[in-house]
């Protein structure tokens, strides 16, 4: 599981940076490595952070085994990654409403570290390092993308298109004007003829 993990998030970052560098098919490509590693951390959480396989996930001895509060914090980790990854590819694709995947997610995350820290502190059991670990990165990633505005992104991702900026501000500062999303539109297929 961990290496289908660490593949996801390789790829998921790959596609970040085709997107960015306006490359063919990085939008694509972002939504769904993206879109791929959110539902790999909603579904798959409670084998990955107990340790199991793919296999074992439907192996009812393996799940026994397993006390409430491990299943309930994984699965709480596991939504809340998810969240902060959605929040991140609303964010990528100029989508409405990141602030509150990305709120949500970080939330919940917030109450995760305090719940493994101490329980780190108080039984010293490892298992609880995996969590803090997971925290930190998308606790970072998801900060960094709930603190910095959409028009950062964009501005840094079209400065070489400046007639596009223009038309984007134009656009979004006047959403029921189609004369300006026509024009952002037009923009956008120069950028893709280059």
């Amino acid at each position: 599981m961990k290496r289908v993990e660490i593949i996801l998030l390789l790829i998921s970052i790959i596609s970040l940076v085709f997107n960015f560098l306006l490359l063919p098919m990085g939008l694509g490509f972002s939504l769904l490595s993206l879109g791929t590693l959110a539902t790999f951390y909603f579904i798959f959480s409670l084998s990955l952070f107990n340790g199991g396989s793919i296999k074992s996930l439907f192996a009812k001895e393996r799940t026994h085994s397993i006390t409430l509060f491990r299943k309930l914090l994984s699965q709480a980790t596991g939504f809340s990654i998810a969240c902060i990854i959605i929040g991140v590819l609303f964010s990528v694709f100029y989508w409405q409403g990141p602030a509150v995947n990305l709120l949500l997610g970080l939330s919940l995350l917030f109450i995760i570290a305090v719940i493994s820290s101490y329980s780190f502190l108080k039984f010293k059991d490892k298992y609880y390092l995996s969590f803090l670990k997971r925290i930190g990165g998308f606790g970072l990633v998801g900060c960094v993308f709930l603190f910095l505005p959409q028009s950062t992104w964009i501005e840094l991702k079209y400065s070489k298109y400046p007639a596009y900026l223009e038309a984007f501000k134009k656009a979004k500062a006047n959403p029921e004007n189609d004369e300006y999303w026509k024009a952002l539109r037009e923009e956008s297929k120069k950028i893709s003829d280059e």
